[in-house]
């Protein structure tokens, strides 16, 4: 039962720093879509979250990402698959993650993962466990340094 437990990805986050915060945090340039983001303490798919990537440069060879080439953008959280047809309905936002270990076997992930990496930004996830009929959640973080002393 465990080890069922552990093959469960989680499907809520939290990601409700303000929008100095983030910035400072990812140091990067620019922030798209900034209007489109609010702080939010349950955020599933769908919605609205920080995402942190590598502008691509032809000039720079492939390396760490300097603080100009990284974007802060706001996206829906959530994988449309390349092969979707343009006439079917896509599965919504089913594929909000991957695995590590089987990121680069999967069908859907394997050409994006040396091309198309990002960071959904958060402050932590929300597994959850069953007791009988209910379901009990844990928040799952590292410890935060006092909020007042960041301002």
């Amino acid at each position: 039962r465990l080890h069922q437990e552990q093959e469960k990805m989680c499907g809520r986050h939290a990601c409700a720093m303000a929008p100095p915060r983030l910035a400072r945090a990812t140091g990067a340039a620019t922030h798209r879509n900034a209007d489109m983001y609010q702080p939010c303490y349950n955020c599933g798919p769908g919605h609205h979250s920080p995402v942190l990537y590598r502008e691509p440069t032809r000039e720079e060879p492939k390396g760490d990402a300097k603080p100009k080439d990284r974007v802060l953008h706001t996206m829906k959280w959530g994988l449309i698959p390349s092969f979707t047809k343009p006439d079917e309905k896509p599965q919504g936002y089913k594929m909000i993650n991957a695995r590590a270990e089987g990121a680069a076997s999967s069908a859907v992930f394997r050409r994006l993962v040396n091309s198309r990496r990002c960071v959904v930004l958060t402050e932590g996830f929300f597994e959850w466990t069953k007791e009988g009929n209910k379901k009990k959640g844990f928040y799952v973080h590292f410890p935060q340094p006092d909020q007042a002393a960041q301002q």
